[in-house]
């Protein structure tokens, strides 16, 4: 028996407690870790479909580290764990994590232009489709290096714009037919003031198809 929670239980969570603290956290997640799907496998790793709060803290701790910012108090991860555990059983199961994270999305979505379309990529980061176009930048990274050294931004190291990024992307990934709001998302954890960092982001997709070590060796920090 699979219990499904009501949109409006865990909406109202997540707009009333934390709403910028778990925006900041997704936005986090998509930094370093792809999506909250990949992050939850990440620390996971035995595939039981479960979190623990210990593991929920060094997940917090590591973002945070790697973006070079101090990690939230201890109060306040607790308080987005107990958000993210509807059941308040001690544990945050996939279910749980996919729908609070759905909803963070569409909250934000709602206040941005083309958010419609923008709260459909949740649902999309859970499908085969998505597995499959993450593995295939991943087998096919050296073939976009080369593409991505041609044009890079002059002056700049390992850096393109993010026009140049999606050309190149969509042209390794044409037989799919993406939107540009789904080639963005598979550009976004490359994305850095404007550019894409695409040493980053081949750095991270060949992690993610490797699944040895989600974390790129070069973002590897003690927590």
């Amino acid at each position: 028996f699979c219990y499904r929670f009501q949109p409006n239980e865990i909406e109202s969570r997540v707009v009333n407690r934390s709403k910028s603290s778990l925006e900041k956290l997704k936005s986090l997640i998509n930094s370093y870790l792809i999506s909250p799907k990949d992050a939850f496998r990440f620390y996971d790793p035995e595939r039981t479909g479960k979190l623990c709060f210990a593991d929920f803290n060094r997940m917090v701790n590591k973002l945070y580290g790697l973006n070079k910012e101090a990690a939230p108090t201890y109060p306040i991860i607790k308080d987005l764990f107990d958000i993210i555990d509807i059941r308040k059983d001690g544990i945050i199961d996939q279910n749980e994590w996919n729908q609070t994270f759905k909803i963070v999305q569409i909250e934000f979505s709602a206040q941005r232009k083309g958010g419609d379309l923008e709260a459909g990529i949740v649902e999309w980061e859970s499908s085969k489709q998505y597995d499959d176009l993450c593995n295939k930048i991943g087998k096919n990274r050296r073939v976009l290096q080369d593409m991505f050294d041609h044009k890079k931004i002059p002056g700049t190291k390992d850096r393109v714009t993010v026009e140049d990024g999606k050309n190149i992307l969509d042209s390794v990934l044409r037989e799919h037919n993406l939107s540009e709001v789904h080639l963005r998302k598979l550009l976004e954890c490359g994305e850095k003031d404007g550019v894409i960092d695409y040493k980053q982001l081949l750095q991270i997709y060949k992690s993610r198809f490797s699944s040895s070590n989600l974390f790129p060796k070069s973002y590897q920090i003690q927590v």
